[in-house]
């Protein structure tokens, strides 16, 4: 996807699909190609919050080599901020 899909065209929130469905080989496609690794969801999730909420280790792993940011805050409006054990 690296060279095939301009900076300009991938959304804020690109990584969002792949973090959510565990899909390492395509957060890694469009990772390369660009794509904001803190970009935000409308909802205000990032790719990093999706990835530890599906349990995607593979993927959290990548994204935090990546330059994800560990301290984003969670901004959807029903989010817990602080979380039962």
């Amino acid at each position: 996807i690296a060279g095939l899909v301009p900076k300009s065209t991938l959304a804020d929130g690109a990584l969002i699909g792949p973090a959510t469905m565990d899909d390492e080989a395509q957060l890694s496609r469009l990772l390369e190609a660009g794509a904001k690794v803190d970009g935000r969801h409308p909802t205000g999730e990032t790719a990093l919050h999706a990835a530890a909420r599906r349990g995607g280790v593979g993927c959290v792993e990548m994204l935090l080599a990546a330059g994800a940011s560990a301290n984003a805050e969670c901004r959807m409006p029903n989010a817990e901020r602080n979380p039962k054990p």
